[in-house]
């Protein structure tokens, strides 16, 4: 299996719940609606993945965005 295939079917996985939204975007948003949301869980969560980033950012070297 090639690369092209597999970036394909995550693709197309990928899109599947967004048709079903543009097809019948009432039962959609009433079905999204229903997950559950935490606010503080969501800033916990992003504060870590910035970090992460950061960490990550600060182990490559100068070379490595000389060209930007």
């Amino acid at each position: 299996m090639n690369l092209s295939t597999v970036a394909a079917g995550v693709g197309l996985l990928y899109a599947l719940p967004h048709i079903y939204g543009i097809l019948k975007p009432a039962s959609f948003a009433a079905a999204m609606r229903q997950f559950p949301r935490s606010v503080p869980i969501g800033w916990v969560l992003t504060l870590v993945a910035t970090a992460w980033f950061l960490y990550y950012v600060s182990l490559e070297t100068v070379a490595d965005f000389a060209n930007m």
